[in-house]
């Protein structure tokens, strides 16, 4: 049996959920690819530290076990773990152990649906973010002298401002 295609328009997509989104994902986008490796880093911790305070209200809320909050903070933390993983160099390995160290939490947390080593994972990211941020912080001033410093060097080599 054939039924008319006119009976049944095709569903359209909200368009207006659609484009915030879209805008939304085009700035976050926009602002990975002009950040410093460092500001990066920043973001992923602070996105990270947003995921667990929502995993531990989850589990203080009853909800047991793993689900898309605790999935996506083990995606967060092995994105920063990925980010120092360097054998050679002493520090890194520290802050990788560090980072392992905050998966087995995790997954310890995930088995008992504990929420207060949530929070002792999303306590150390905050550390971790302040230590970020100081370096952010740091690299601004150096980042803006040198846009400056390149200006002055347009301008010197010939730049006709007199017109």
């Amino acid at each position: 049996m054939q039924q008319d295609s006119m009976a049944y328009p095709p569903r359209r997509p909200n368009m207006a959920g659609s484009s915030h989104r879209n805008a939304r994902d085009e700035y976050l986008e926009n602002a990975v690819r002009s950040a410093s490796p460092a500001r990066v880093r920043l973001m992923l911790i602070d996105r990270a530290i947003e995921v667990s305070g929502s995993l531990s209200r989850k589990y203080r809320e009853g909800v047991q076990g793993s689900n898309e909050h605790s999935i996506h903070l083990l995606d967060l933390l092995g994105e920063l773990l990925g980010g120092v993983a360097n054998h050679g160099n002493t520090l890194c390995t520290q802050v990788a152990d560090l980072y392992v160290f905050m998966c087995q939490e995790l997954v310890r947390a995930e088995v008992t649906s504990d929420a207060g080593k949530v929070d002792s994972i999303q306590e150390i990211l905050r550390i971790d973010a302040e230590t970020w941020r100081a370096v952010c912080a740091n690299e601004q001033p150096a980042a803006i002298l040198a846009d400056v410093s390149g200006m002055n060097q347009t301008m010197a080599s010939g730049l006709n401002l007199q017109g």
